[in-house]
């Protein structure tokens, strides 16, 4: 976050006037991230095995932690125009200028995504 916050701040006299700070400034959030994860390191990195049922963080139900579940098993994008609609509350516009597609293209993977989870959801309580 501070890596991209430093970018954006050298940046920020080539935003164009008119041009939405937030959407502008998440892309640059998304491309830090992107690049951080194709960085060899993460992938070396090994942590720890996690314990079998680990503590429930505290204000989180079974509910959100089976929707955070099912989230992870998205495609990367999936998860990204779900997270961004609906957890930062952009609007399609928005979300589509933060993945550099259209609102249109953002909204239809906004809806194979949902369509996708209802799928998931019921798998998932499957497997437990």
């Amino acid at each position: 976050m501070q890596e991209a916050t430093f970018k954006a701040w050298r940046a920020f006299p080539r935003l164009r006037d008119g041009s939405d700070l937030r959407a502008w400034f998440l892309t640059i959030v998304a491309n830090e991230c992107r690049q951080r994860r194709r960085n060899r390191w993460w992938s070396i990195l090994k942590l720890a095995e996690p314990s079998p049922k680990p503590p429930l963080p505290a204000g989180l139900d079974e509910a959100a932690i089976d929707m955070r579940r099912a989230l992870n098993r998205l495609p990367a994008q999936m998860k990204v125009a779900v997270v961004l609609r609906y957890y930062l509350d952009l609007s399609f516009d928005d979300v589509g200028r933060v993945l550099g597609v259209s609102g249109k293209a953002a909204k239809a993977r906004v809806h194979r995504a949902l369509a996708r989870l209802r799928v998931d959801v019921p798998e998932m309580l499957k497997d437990e």
